[in-house]
């Protein structure tokens, strides 16, 4: 099985998390499902740098002058270009303040409320949900 190198980005905002809904084709993995921005991490590039690098390109946002905190690492099997992948995730969290704006490139944003996120576990990406179920919901309990 393929290995794949990730960084995912959980962004809060105001007691939401703001996520993303993925297209509907089946080759960019997770289709139609809820996931965390992120992406592949390219040679030669650290995880914080490729978790700021994605959020530039997946949304409107401007990582650069933002603190992320590193959460921590997950790993799942997923599906990358229709074949199975064992993917290593470092997942880190921004803070956003109430005034900061922000829109999907790619996909559809969505926003959670923390306390619900229990509620949609099942329609979030195997990275997406481990990243809350791993390193999130067990922090909160």
């Amino acid at each position: 099985m393929r290995k794949l190198q990730i960084a995912l980005v959980l962004i809060e905002q105001e007691g939401k998390y703001l996520l993303q809904l993925r297209g509907s084709d089946p080759k960019i993995g997770g289709a139609g499902l809820i996931g965390c921005f992120g992406g592949k991490i390219e040679p030669n590039e650290t995880p914080e740098q490729a978790a700021r690098r994605e959020l530039g390109e997946e949304t409107s946002f401007d990582a650069t002058s933002h603190e992320f905190t590193h959460l921590g690492e997950v790993q799942v099997h997923s599906d990358h270009q229709l074949e199975p992948v064992h993917v290593t995730a470092q997942v880190y969290r921004l803070l956003l303040d109430e005034v900061a704006k922000i829109e999907a490139k790619e996909g559809e944003l969505v926003h959670i409320v923390a306390d619900e996120v229990k509620n949609y576990l099942e329609k979030m990406t195997t990275g997406a949900r481990a990243c809350f179920e791993t390193l999130v919901l067990q922090e909160q309990e």
